[in-house]
Formats: structure tokens, sequence, C-alpha cells
């Protein structure tokens, strides 16, 4: 992403930035796997800036730093891959025998750790909330499919 305005000028800036960074450092950006983007230029543009670059063209929404950027954080829809990589990550666990100690470490120290993460960026809906509150729930007391139980 372009930090001010997306000019010809800024992203010759950039590139050589780039460049002199791989003469002081010895190292090599690989330009056929980065992406750039920015917000509000038309495709001319974008095409050209591409070009220069050697870079593909990165659309919203994307995920940067494990965050969806260019989605609605207010809307349900946005957090379902937060729920689905939580859940995920819970169902490993679940076959393996915890204490009721272990589990709540588990949960607060690891588990937990990805929701937060999104939850210092976006408010949660209200909804979504109650449901992360009832996964861990469900992992906490060892339920199944919503089912009380050990």
């Amino acid at each position: 992403m372009f930090p001010k305005e997306a000019s010809l000028k800024n992203v010759i800036v950039i590139k050589s930035v780039i460049r002199c960074f791989e003469m002081v450092f010895g190292l090599k950006v690989n330009f056929n796997k980065s992406k750039f983007g920015s917000i509000g230029l038309d495709g001319d543009h974008m095409e050209r800036y591409e070009n220069l670059l050697k870079c593909t063209l990165m659309n919203l929404p994307f995920t940067y730093l494990g965050l969806p950027i260019g989605v609605n954080p207010r809307r349900v829809e946005s957090w379902k891959p937060i729920i689905a990589r939580l859940k995920k990550n819970l169902s490993s666990w679940k076959s393996k025998v915890f204490s009721m100690v272990g589990r709540v470490c588990l949960l607060n120290f690891v588990l937990m750790s990805l929701p937060l993460f999104f939850l210092s960026f976006f408010r949660v809906p209200k909804s979504v909330g109650k449901q992360i509150i009832s996964i861990q729930r469900q992992f906490l007391w060892g339920s199944k499919d919503g089912a009380r139980g050990r």
C-alpha cells in the first residue's frame, strides 16, 4: 500500500528505496511474489505502476498481517474467517486430554490470541462476541455440538 498518494514519483521513490535496501543488506526482494495496491486509483494508473514495479496488483479485500483489510468489521460476515479459524484451532485440541486448568490456560494464552488480535483493531458485533464466548465454553466444558457434558 502506498503510504501517501500513489503518484508516479512516489512509485519510483519506493522502488529506489527497495533497491537501496537490497544493496545495503545484500538481500533480494522478489517482486514476482510482492503485491501492491492503492485505494481510489483508476485501473490505468494501477496497470502502469504494476508494470513499473513488476508486482501483482492487490484488490480489496485482502489480508495484511492476518487482518482483513477492506471489509466492514460491523458485518457478521466479516468475522466468519476468524470464527472458522478459532473452531479449526480448537478442533485440533479437542481430541487431547487436558485438565480443567490446562483447558483454561490453552483458551487464555494460546487460542484467544487470534480473536484478541482482531479485537484490538475492530469492535466486534455483539452476536459475534456471543458466538466466540459460546465456542470457548463448549471447549472448556468439553461439550460437543452445544450439548452439556464432559
